[in-house]
């Protein structure tokens, strides 16, 4: 069965100058001899004294072969794995064969195997697979908010509403406002006259009280005063005359008593 996760399974080196393609390690030892016959059968057919980089596939698993001169290396893998990957894998076996000068020993070539293989399953040190997997998980939370948008469709239609209804209570309001607003200002006018007419009253009962004031001093106090031959009570205007003449002569009389005889002769 296929793995669900893409991974590396198995890589061979072997000799190509020697009879029967004599193995030089392999890695892992897996308890699968059908696997280590494919990859040494593909190995035979595909060589033709030239280097090459070929891939070959069977129900579950894809081989991917590098030959270069007299070494040949293949890998192994899920079907889902990358094609990059492996060949990137089968690049650093190669270099760090020829890097480490040609190793002979089975333990050695299995390290260099080993490593690299675990390089290539780690798909997190792998730019692309990476990324890739980055723009899965952005499409994957995409979809799921077009879901939640989609299972909101009722709320919205539900917000929509209520947004009208405020915006009903809001004009309702303002109507409102504008209503007290009139009524308050129509108080503020009524309160103005009202204040204006109690004015105009206070001003008339104080004329009132003054010239009743000057009727009682004048048709009542002055005639009391001894050597006033006054009375305001008279026939015809000789009264009202002789009223006006004492009062004349009093504020005469005040005036000269202040520096005044100028102006008040002038006046009188």
């Amino acid at each position: 069965t296929m793995s669900v996760q893409p991974r590396l399974l198995y890589t061979l080196i072997t000799h190509l100058d020697k009879p029967d393609f004599t193995q030089i390690a392999h890695y892992p030892n897996l308890n699968q001899p059908q696997l280590e016959q494919a990859a040494h059968k593909l190995i035979k057919q595909s060589y033709t004294g030239s280097d090459l980089l070929r891939t070959a596939s069977s129900s579950e698993i894809n081989f991917h072969l590098q030959i270069q001169h007299d070494i040949a290396v293949i890998i192994a893998c899920t079907k889902n794995m990358k094609s990059r990957i492996a060949f990137k894998c089968l690049d650093g076996i190669f270099l760090r064969y020829l890097r480490e000068g040609r190793p002979q020993k089975k333990r050695q070539m299995k390290t260099i195997l080993k490593e690299e293989m675990a390089k290539g399953n780690a798909l997190d040190n792998d730019k692309i697979s990476q990324a890739e997997k980055n723009i899965e998980e952005v499409k994957a939370i995409a979809l799921e908010n077009i879901d939640k948008v989609l299972q909101r469709g009722e709320d919205l239609d539900v917000l929509d509403d209520r947004t009208g209804l405020l915006k009903n209570d809001a004009f309702q309001f303002k109507k409102k406002t504008n209503s007290l607003k009139t009524k308050m200002a129509a108080r503020l006018i009524l309160l103005g006259f009202v204040f204006l007419l109690l004015l105009l009253l206070i001003l008339t009962i104080l004329a009132l009280v003054a010239m009743v004031g000057v009727f009682l001093l004048v048709c009542v106090v002055i005639p009391q005063i001894p050597g006033v031959q006054y009375n305001c009570f008279g026939n015809g205007n000789s009264g009202e005359k002789r009223a006006l003449a004492f009062v004349m002569d009093m504020a005469h009389q005040w005036w000269v008593e202040r520096g005044g005889i100028e102006e008040v002769s002038k006046w009188i």
